[in-house]
């Protein structure tokens, strides 16, 4: 598996991607390897990763597909996902409109 690793390092991983993230990423297509063919471990390792790492989101059944793929994988350092724009609005919105810190008079 060593000689497998070394390829990804040199073919698979993105330039932008940190050594946390790609550690993860690499071990969810490691963890799949006898599984899928390359192409498509390399795309579904990015949607894991996407979901993981910047909490995006994708049609329910390739989310599912993702999650049962990633299931029994080994450890990986995850990160605090920061709360998205759309989610500072939402709350925003709510506390204005007497949401969870009571009416507004």
């Amino acid at each position: 598996m060593a000689d497998v690793g070394n390829h990804l390092d040199e073919t698979v991983r993105d330039q932008w991607e940190s050594p946390v993230q790609w550690d993860a990423r690499k071990k969810f297509i490691l963890h799949n390897w006898d599984q899928h063919p390359e192409d498509q471990l390399v795309c579904l390792s990015n949607v894991w990763a996407n979901m993981e790492f910047l909490g995006c989101r994708y049609n329910p059944v390739v989310e599912q597909r993702v999650k049962e793929m990633a299931a029994g994988m080994p450890e990986f350092q995850k990160p605090e996902l920061p709360q998205s724009t759309a989610d500072q609005d939402n709350n925003k919105r709510s506390r204005d409109e007497g949401g969870a810190h009571g009416k507004r008079w």
